[in-house]
């Protein structure tokens, strides 16, 4: 071991200098079918962490190589004995004269035993698509934070002499917001689910500015108290994981433990800083000093308090838009962009769900030429011989060949496409069924390439966020063909942006596989609309406009305080005086609506302006944007009924 190490330089990334002890390795690991946890922590008790990667590297390159070599072989073989006369166990008796002869090692052989039961017993269309060259734990902020190959292992942070500097900042900044981060967890504890206190604050205009509110998301994600964002964002502390990681010492707190995890398994690696991991997680860190302070302001009832509402918008800029699904949502800078980069910061991809490319033949199917072929059962099913054909032909006994692979991921939000709203409005459009994301086609980005996919729900942890883009790019031909004066401008450049109200049916539960498995309708994210006529003149264009959006909270039903069963959050509506009289006659007085106001669940009641407030269900269903389920406590949820225990808060 002392030899290997002398001939092995640390920091080298010159693979010719250590091809000779990867090969060696290799070769012991010759029979072994994948690279388990023990060897790799001999491997890592042996020779420096850069000569490790290189061995598992080529581990996950050769296992790639022997795979798709035997799914190849495995498919001559299903093909040439597709008739079914010869059963599977003389077909692998045959087939272990061929090992002799062409010198397969017994993993070799392990796996193409496997791809060819597959391929016999209609399997393969429900292989999981494991990528072998993605080796897990091992990005650039795992390898910064010490994390190498169990999360028991006690290690320090990795980083460069250089960055020195942000290491000693984010130390300093864990000091100054110690007692900002005590306090918040403390109050934590003590919320209560949409609590008084936190519903009744008032907008002053000798002291607010309407402008500077808490964002309506936060709202969606605060005012209900739901587990995962309480732990994950609240609970945890990253400047508190880097002192421990930095001191050498384990990490104490569970959800620091369990923020810790999700950061270094996370396959988004670096967020809000490309040029540095340390630098990434600094950027974070202030990303969640700056939801403290808010959350805090908010469950007082203070929703225009100081500038951390601004300062957090900001921060959270800097981090990256990332996407797995739709990708033509990338350069959208909507609610549904702000939710992503948050979940990003804090590494939350809680819902899990597979992914499988769209049969070829099922398009097929749907042509002309297609008409004629039937995918049913017999001939035509699971089994041997099992394949598609059509009905008295011969074609009925091909084998599964060629089926869809299924990939299992995580992501943060699953995304609901809307049909465009026809210009109609006298035509009555279909609702979409929120319900149908749980299984949809969609578009995702892979290798570079936009592919169409079947997605499905598998499961997620505490909640399930659904995202509906209702901003739709608006383009007038006359900007085309007529010069634009000044005065013909847009008030705001959301005016470029229409709202698409194309009605959705929103479930106030929803089932994903087994009964217990069930998410509630806690809080909505809405678009909000205004019209505005610059001056009287009819032919200037007074169609609404985007101004921002709302918050929307449901109410547990065991909350007593409120006679009304959801909360309307409207920031900047609160700062317009509404005309108001007693009488038809009457003398007219102007009064403000609270920031926060209480609606009807479903129908519409009066209002101070005479007019009829919409209710939940209405905002909802034709201008909600982002829709936040979670599990009620007695179906697994926590925090909301939750005990809690004493934690180290240092």
């Amino acid at each position: 071991m002392a030899e290997d190490r002398k001939r092995v330089n640390p920091d080298s990334d010159n693979k010719t200098d250590n091809s000779e002890i990867v090969r060696r390795e290799l070769d012991k690991l010759r029979n072994n079918r994948t690279l388990s946890r023990h060897h790799i922590m001999e491997l890592a008790q042996k020779y420096p962490e850069a000569v490790v990667d290189e061995i598992m590297k080529a581990d996950a390159k050769r296992t790639q190589r022997i795979r798709r070599i035997a799914a190849k072989v495995a498919e001559k073989v299903a093909r040439k004995y597709q008739s079914g006369n010869r059963p599977l166990h003389e077909i692998l008796n045959k087939m272990l004269k061929y090992k002799t002869e062409n010198k397969w090692t017994d993993i070799e052989y392990e796996f193409f035993r496997s791809e060819l039961e597959k391929r016999f017993d209609g399997r393969r269309m429900y292989e999981v698509d494991n990528n072998q060259l993605n080796i897990q734990n091992r990005s650039r902020i795992n390898k910064m934070l010490g994390y190498k190959y169990h999360i028991s292992q006690d290690d320090q942070l990795k980083i460069k002499d250089s960055e020195g500097g942000t290491l000693a900042e984010i130390l300093s900044m864990y000091e100054r917001s110690l007692s900002s981060y005590r306090s918040n967890y403390m109050s934590s504890i003590l919320y209560e689910d949409s609590a008084l206190q936190a519903t009744t604050g008032k907008f002053d205009r000798t002291k607010n500015v309407a402008s500077n509110h808490v964002h309506p998301l936060l709202v969606a994600m605060f005012i209900p108290k739901i587990g995962l964002f309480e732990s994950q964002i609240l609970h945890s502390n990253m400047g508190g994981i880097v002192k421990s990681r930095y001191e050498g010492k384990p990490i104490l707190v569970e959800a620091d433990a369990m923020l810790f995890n999700d950061m270094v398994t996370d396959p988004n690696d670096v967020v809000c800083e490309e040029s540095s991991p340390i630098l990434d997680v600094k950027k974070r860190y202030q990303v969640q000093i700056d939801i403290w302070d808010i959350v805090t302001n908010l469950r007082n009832g203070l929703y225009y308090h100081g500038d951390s509402n601004q300062r957090f918008l900001t921060d959270l800029h800097q981090c990256r838009n990332n996407l797995y699904d739709n990708a033509d949502l990338i350069y959208s800078q909507d609610e549904g962009a702000i939710l992503r980069r948050l979940m990003s910061v804090f590494s939350l991809r809680p819902t899990l769900i597979s992914t499988r490319p769209i049969l070829a033949v099922e398009a097929f199917l749907g042509t002309p030429w297609g008409s004629g072929m039937n995918l049913g059962m017999g001939a035509s099913g699971f089994g041997v011989g099992a394949g598609f054909g059509v009905a008295g032909s011969p074609m009925g006994s091909l084998p599964f060949v060629n089926q869809p692979v299924i990939t299992v991921t995580k992501i943060p939000m699953i995304t609901l496409q809307l049909p465009y709203r026809a210009p109609d409005a006298s035509v009555t459009a279909e609702p979409v069924n929120i319900n149908a994301a749980i299984n949809q086609h969609v578009w995702l980005n892979e290798n570079k390439t936009i592919v169409p996919k079947e997605q499905s729900i598998i499961h997620s942890r505490e909640v399930l966020i659904f995202y509906v883009n209702r901003r739709i790019q608006r383009v007038t031909m006359r900007s085309y063909t007529n010069p634009i004066a000044f005065s013909h401008l847009p008030l705001t450049m959301s005016n470029l942006e229409k709202l698409n109200d194309y009605p959705v049916t929103v479930q106030p539960t929803i089932k994903i596989s087994t009964e217990a498995d069930v998410y509630e309708l806690r809080s909505v994210v809405a678009v909000q609309q205004t019209s505005i006529n610059p001056c009287p003149k009819p032919t200037l264009d007074s169609s609404p406009i985007i101004i921002g959006s709302i918050g929307l909270v449901k109410v547990l039903p065991s909350n007593g305080a409120y006679n009304k069963p959801a909360i309307r959050y409207d920031p900047f509506g609160a700062s317009i005086p509404i005309e108001y009289r007693t009488t038809a006659d009457g003398p007219a007085q102007y009064v403000q609506n609270p920031p926060m106001t209480l609606i009807d669940a479903t129908f519409p009641g009066p209002s101070l302006s005479g007019n009829e407030d919409e209710s939940f269900d209405t905002i909802a269903a034709t201008r909600g944007t982002i829709y936040i389920y979670a599990k009620p406590c007695e179906a697994g949820g926590n925090y909301s009924c939750l005990e809690f225990i004493n934690l180290n808060l240092m």
